[in-house]
């Protein structure tokens, strides 16, 4: 009686001869794959773009003040580099399309502002330009009305001609 196990095991492994199970159709690949992109996805945001050349503030700033005493200038102009390095951002955007157009574009744009007491700007005119993209040097005069100054520390007006440097590299 011990074969009787062994018997039913290789009858049951062997199926019926000509009666064999239709094969199950492929289904294809599944939704779950065909849904997932090519390469993983990350929730963190993109990197910045690289920053567009080099832009600063040249060493001869004209500046000037009514009713300013030298330790009240001196601040005003601390304060105006200040707020020139904390929106160097919006410089950039104006400088990169020229970038992108003509890769050696370089000059200095010559601002002159004019602020008053409470750190608005009273004046806001170009004075020279040798930068020959004249969309980048409108940019860059509007620039400088998206800035926040600091109130003046004593006096009326604080003036400052900003020459703003344009460097590709």
């Amino acid at each position: 009686m011990k074969l009787a196990p062994l018997f039913l095991f290789a009858l049951l492994s062997s199926g019926c001869p000509g009666n064999t199970p239709p094969a199950e159709p492929d289904p294809g690949p599944s939704s779950y794959e065909t849904d997932m992109p090519a390469e993983p996805t990350s929730l963190e945001p993109a990197p910045p773009p690289p920053e567009a050349g080099r832009i600063h503030l040249g060493a001869a700033m004209l500046i000037g003040g009514e009713g300013l005493t030298d330790d009240a200038q001196s601040a005003a102009s601390k304060a105006f580099m200040k707020a020139f390095d904390d929106g160097i951002s919006h410089f950039r955007q104006c400088y990169a399309p020229g970038l992108e157009k003509n890769p050696s574009l370089s000059g200095q744009v010559d601002v002159r502002v004019v602020l008053d007491q409470s750190g608005n700007i009273y004046e806001l005119k170009l004075t020279s330009a040798e930068l020959d993209d004249p969309a980048v040097v409108d940019c860059i005069v509007s620039a400088f009305r998206k800035l926040r100054y600091a109130p003046l520390q004593g006096g009326r007006f604080f003036s400052v001609t900003a020459p703003v440097k344009l460097d590709p590299k």
